[in-house]
Order: C-alpha cells, then structure tokens, then sequence
C-alpha cells in the first residue's frame, strides 16, 4: 500500500468531488495531485493505481484528516478514474457513493463515532487548460450526505436522522501552479435549493429540525500558500497570501421543535435574502454582511414567554480597513445597521406589562469613514483587545466623518452627523488623542417624554430625574418642535464648544 500526505484544500475538492488536478493528462493529473499533499495533516493511502486503455484508475482511495485533538475524519472512495477524452480535456469520476467517518480523540480508526454516507449520481467534472493553468467546470445534479449511524457516550447506537441535500449544484475553478509554490484559484460557484432534515428521541426527549435554502451563488479569487505559514496572518499576507469573494443566498427558512418531559419549545423563521463578502491582502481587510426581511417566531416554556415574534427588515455589518504600518494616511469605513427591529406584544408584556414604554419599531446605524494609518501591524499576533487596550491609539487618526448616527427607539430618536480633523501634534489637549477640529451636530427627539417612562418603568430614580434634565440643559437648546432638542459640539482653537458655550 502507498502513502502520501493530502493538502487539507484537496481533501475538500475531493470530499465534494469538484476535480482533483493541476494538469490535463491523467498521468499528470494524479502525480501533480500526489505532490501537493507533502507536509500537511492529511494522509492518502490507495491499494492501486493502473493505466488501463485512456485512463488512469486509482482504488481504494483513502484520506485521513487528524485535527489537533487526536480525532481523525476519514474518507474511503472505491474508484477514482481520469480519463483522456481525447480533445485535450480529461474526465474525473469517482464512485456515486462513499462513506465518511468520524473517529473521537484516543479511538481506534475502526470504531468510528459516527458514519455518513456522501452520494453524488450524475456528477460530471472536465479538467481544461494546461498543467500551469487548470479549469474545472462541474456539474452535480444532486449531492446528498446521510447519517448512517451514531454513538452516543456508552457506545450505543442513537435514534438519530440527518440528511441534507443540494440540487444542481455546478461551477468552475481555474488552478495555476505558482513559481513560489502554492497556487492560485479562481472559482464560481451556483446551486439550487438547499435542504436540511432532522430528528431523534432519547428517552423522554425529541426534536425535529427543518432547514430550506433557495439556492446559493458565489465568486472567489485568491492565492494559497504553504498551509504551514497560515498560522501567522502577518507572515502569510507577506508571503503572498490573498482572497477575495462575495456570495448571495436565496430565500431561507427554518423550524425547530423541541420537546422534553412533555413540554414542547418551537422555533421557527425565515429570511428574504442574505449578502456576503470579504477581501483580505496586503493593502487591505474588507468584510461585509447584510440580511435582509427577517421573521422568527417562537414558543419557549423554559424562558417564561409563552409565544412571540422577531422581525427585522435589515441587519447589516462591515468594515473596510488598511492592512499593515504605513507612512501614508488611507480610506477607512465601518457601517452597523439594524433597521426596523419589531418585537410582538407578547415580548413586550414580558417585561413590559404596564405598556410604558413605546412599542414602535427599533432602528439603530452607525456610519463612518475616515482617514488613517497603523501605528503597529494589526495581524502580528495582537488580539483586538491588545489594540484598544493599549494607552495610545493604534491607528495615527487623520480625519473622521460620522456619515450618520441613528437611534429609535420606544418613541425617542437621536441622530447625528459631522466631519472632524485631526492634528497629530498635538496629543496632549485632549489626553492623548490627536487635537480635532471639526463639528458633530446631534438632534434629540422625545427625549423628555422617555425620562418620564423610564422613571415609570424603575430605570432611572424619579430622585436623579432633575439632575438628567440639567445635565441635557446644559448641553442642548430647544429644536424647531415640542420635545427636541439640539447640541452642536465644535472642535476649534484647541477647544471644545457646545452651542457656541467654551466647555475646555
């Protein structure tokens, strides 16, 4: 038997049967494979490999994956065959079906905890190109993985079932051979609907669980490098490391039904669509999330809700930074969104049963660009915490745009908006962060109205009241309407202004 060591990387194109090459002979095809798996965690081991007619047969195709902890997954394929099509392209089929196991840390390989069965009839996979450069176009009808069987801590075998399903799933890849080592990859990807099923008893317990996405689509783009320099961001995007892709999901939806001694919780929702994407490189770290049209609805015995609703009509969050020290001064942007928040009576009664507060839909944005540059290397081995713990500021702050600041909530809104400028100096008037110059205006709305109902609702003493409402005296005048208010904060002359009124 023949041993090699699999990339982690070809252990997915193989465990979804995307290709598996970097040439476009069946003889290529599989040494180049067999070479890009030295020095990794995965082993492959195959009884045989013969040329038969045009093609190359490989049996007994197996892979190992050991994770840090000592638990391996293990995949096992009868017949992987490439065959020559004789127009320069070649053919990868394997067996429509195969087992996948999962063995825990300190068991023998034989005894696996769990056993999946992994079925893909029809899929068709045409390598093109040249050995340099390899397109994959691939086309899977249908791809099904099955739970077979499962363990519970006593070694029994559990009453549990799970399949999910992908329909017409297809794409392509392009893979092209570096000089440095790794390679690069360029990839689409499509599906159509998405399926997740569920169930299981155990004693007096039960659950069942629904899963339905529309469909996917994505694009990517990026360079792999040696998996052994992946463990320092820093190091890897100096050698070279990049990626960027966005993706879209279709309509979801979902229900879970729990039931325990009797009594059942359910949870159920669906979302209209969802957006992906994320750009990491040498210059810089852009990542990107939006749901949108949200509704969940459950019924929680446990949490003392008897039922309730959720909804949103948009979640969104990004960020859009520089990567690495520089002398030069970039872009940045961060944006939070969460627009038009609902919660449904029986939420609000839970804990707000005398109706004091306002029940009107919660909505909250942040969004703000600017201009700076990394004083340290925000991948060398420093948590986020590291960074906004430290007593100066990670960044050299140039200039601040507060696009907008908006909050609604229980009949109260407060929005804002302005431009600052940052003289970099001058880090000792305001205590250590570079002197701004600049004006932030904020407006207030129902204000006065919400102190009175959190005094009601116990969240502030009616005892504080009088000193909340000077406080905003002094920093606020009287807006064009009942309950508004205003505050002009300026930056000028190495001073801060409130309403025209010198604070410092």
């Amino acid at each position: 038997m023949k041993h090699w060591t699999l990339s982690a990387s070809t252990a997915v194109i193989l465990l979804f049967q995307a290709g598996a090459a970097f040439s476009i002979t069946p003889e290529e095809v599989w040494e180049s494979w067999k070479a890009q798996t030295v020095g990794t965690g995965v082993t492959l081991t195959v009884e045989s490999e013969d040329r038969n007619g045009s093609s190359v047969e490989i049996k007994g195709l197996r892979s190992t994956f050991a994770d840090g902890s000592g638990g391996q997954l293990i995949t096992e394929v009868d017949s992987l065959v490439l065959s020559d099509r004789g127009d320069g392209t070649v053919e990868v089929k394997t067996s429509e079906t195969w087992p996948l196991y999962w063995v825990e840390p300190g068991e023998p390989a034989d005894k696996p905890k769990v056993e999946m069965k992994i079925s893909q009839p029809g899929a068709v996979v045409i390598a093109s190109g040249t050995a340099e450069a390899t397109k994959y176009d691939f086309t899977l009808p249908k791809l099904q993985l099955e739970l077979v069987r499962s363990l519970d801590a006593q070694g029994q075998p559990e009453t549990v079932q799970l399949s999910a399903t992908v329909a017409d799933l297809a794409g392509d890849y392009l893979v092209s051979a570096r000089p440095d080592g790794g390679f690069g990859l360029e990839s689409t990807i499509r599906s159509g609907a998405i399926a997740l099923r569920g169930s299981g008893t155990e004693n007096d317990e039960r659950f069942n669980v629904v899963f339905d996405l529309a469909g996917i689509s994505g694009k990517s783009s990026g360079v792999f490098i040696d998996p052994a320099l992946m463990s320092d961001m820093a190091q890897a995007i100096a050698a070279g490391f990049e990626v960027a892709s966005t993706s879209e999901a279709g309509a979801m939806s979902f229900a879970v039904e729990l039931e325990k001694a009797g009594e059942i919780s359910t949870l159920s929702g669906k979302m209209e669509a969802g957006r992906f994407h994320t750009n990491i490189n040498k210059e810089r770290l852009d990542y990107g999330l939006s749901l949108l049209a949200g509704e969940f609805a459950g019924t929680l015995p446990e949490t003392g809700i008897a039922s309730g609703d959720v909804s949103f009509s948009e979640i969104a969050f990004g960020f859009d930074l520089p990567v690495g020290v520089s002398e030069t001064a970039s872009d940045f942007a961060a944006l939070v969104r969460l627009a038009e928040l609902k919660f449904s009576d029986e939420i609000w009664q839970s804990f707000d049963p005398a109706g004091q507060l306002g029940r009107d839909p919660i909505t909250a944005v942040l969004d703000l660009t600017g201009k700076g540059a990394w004083l340290t290397d925000i991948f060398a081995g420093q948590s986020l915490d590291d960074l906004t713990e430290t007593p100066e500021l990670p960044m050299r702050l140039e200039a601040l745009n507060l696009a907008q600041l908006l909050l609604k909530l229980t009949g109260a809104e407060v929005k804002a908006n302005g431009a600052l400028t940052f003289d970099n100096s001058d880090t000792v008037t305001f205590g250590g962060i570079p002197a701004p110059s600049g004006t932030i205006t904020v407006n207030l709305s129902g204000i006065s109205a919400l102190l009175d109902k959190l005094v009601a609702f116990g969240v502030i003493d009616a005892s504080d009241l009088t000193g909340v409402r000077m406080g905003l005296a002094m920093f606020t005048r009287p807006g064009a309407g009942p309950d508004q208010l205003i505050s002009e904060i300026e930056f000028r002359n190495k001073g801060l202004f409130v309403n025209g009124q010198q604070i410092m």
